[in-house]
Parts: C-alpha cells; sequence; structure tokens
C-alpha cells in the first residue's frame, strides 16, 4: 500500500533517498524557511525526519513526499526542491478522520509557483485516487506566504483563526489561520489553479 509516485508538468514528488540529506538539512536549518515552524532542525534532526516520514510513504498511500524538480534528458536526478503532501493534523476542528495538506521549499525555488503546483497535484490525488470529501490546510496568521499558496489554491478560509496546540498561548505564531476545501470545490476551480 505504499504511496505512488505524482508528477506535475515540472515537479516529481517521489520517495525518499540518501541522496535529499544534504539538501533537506540546508533546508530545515535556513532560519527563513523556518520562520514558521517551531525552530529550525539540526543534520541529525532532519536526518530522524526524513526517515520517519518516508517510513509513512512505505506503509500508507498517502505522506510528505520529496520534490523533485524535473530537468533534462540529460540529467539523471533534477535537484531535490522541498516536500509537499499530506498527514493527520495534530490539531482536530471536528470529530471527523481529516487530512491536512502541507509544504516546505527551499528557498531558492520561491517564488516560481512550485508550492501552488505541488500541492495542486496532492490534492488531485487526495480527491480523484483516495476519494477523500475534503482537504484542510493552516498556517499561523503571520506566514503570508502559505496562506496567499491557500488562497491561490482556492481553498476557503473558515472563521474563526484558532490557537495552534504546538505553540504556547501568546506564542507569536499561536494563532492560526484555517483553510479547507472540498472535492466538489476543487472540481471546479481545479483548471483555473493549474492555468494561474
Amino acid at each position: 500500500m505504499a504511496a505512488p509516485l505524482l508528477a506535475s508538468k515540472r515537479l516529481l514528488l517521489r520517495h525518499w533517498s540518501a541522496r535529499d540529506l544534504q539538501a533537506l538539512a540546508l533546508m530545515n536549518s535556513d532560519p527563513e524557511v523556518m520562520r514558521y515552524a517551531p525552530d529550525t532542525m539540526s543534520s541529525d534532526q532532519s536526518e530522524i525526519f526524513c526517515a520517519a516520514i518516508q517510513i509513512g510513504l512505505e506503509v500508507r498511500d498517502y505522506g510528505l513526499w520529496a520534490i523533485e524538480l524535473l530537468g533534462n534528458v540529460s540529467q539523471v536526478h533534477g535537484p531535490f526542491i522541498g516536500f509537499a503532501g499530506l498527514a493527520v493534523p495534530t490539531w482536530q476542528v471536528s470529530p471527523e478522520p481529516s487530512y491536512e495538506i502541507g509544504w516546505r521549499l527551499n528557498r531558492s525555488y520561491w517564488g516560481s509557483g512550485y508550492a501552488t503546483e505541488a500541492a495542486a497535484r496532492v490534492l488531485d490525488y487526495a480527491f480523484f485516487e483516495m476519494q477523500l470529501n475534503q482537504v484542510l490546510a493552516s498556517a499561523p496568521v503571520l506566514n503570508t506566504r502559505s496562506t496567499a499558496v491557500m488562497e491561490r489554491l482556492q481553498m476557503w478560509r473558515q472563521a474563526p483563526d484558532f490557537d495552534h496546540p504546538a505553540f504556547s498561548s501568546g506564542h507569536k505564531m499561536c494563532r492560526h489561520a484555517h483553510f479547507s476545501i472540498t472535492a466538489s470545490r476543487w472540481s471546479e476551480v481545479r483548471e483555473m489553479v493549474l492555468v494561474n
């Protein structure tokens, strides 16, 4: 029941390999990339994180895929640029089982639409292959880059915002925006999202 590879126009969402570890560690230690996470990660923490999410992809049909930028035919592998995928959220807004979409990109690849493209491919998989009815997303209210991706995906912002349990009360990142999108909504908007 391992998660499949997913491809889009410019990206390959795949399982993780040892060749990703250095780039992942650099990304996870970048204070700008991790500005809205609880903290940066050491190389050892990134290695443990990588191993854990790879195990997840091997035992479930979803998880956090490594994102590889598709190159020209002369390249065996394109560069690792980040990750995107689905997880069961640590916060629950309803008693129903739910899935949360998320992503993290190396700063060198910001501003090129890769996060939106990867997330759109994950939504296609979630709704058309996993047959989910709804996908959630959240980000600190201050993280306008991530909330902008959620808006480009035509996700609905839910009211009210909520205090994320990963942050202490009063922490500047505690207040989170909550977004969702349904399968029917995605079917209506996906072509517009993919064109833009």
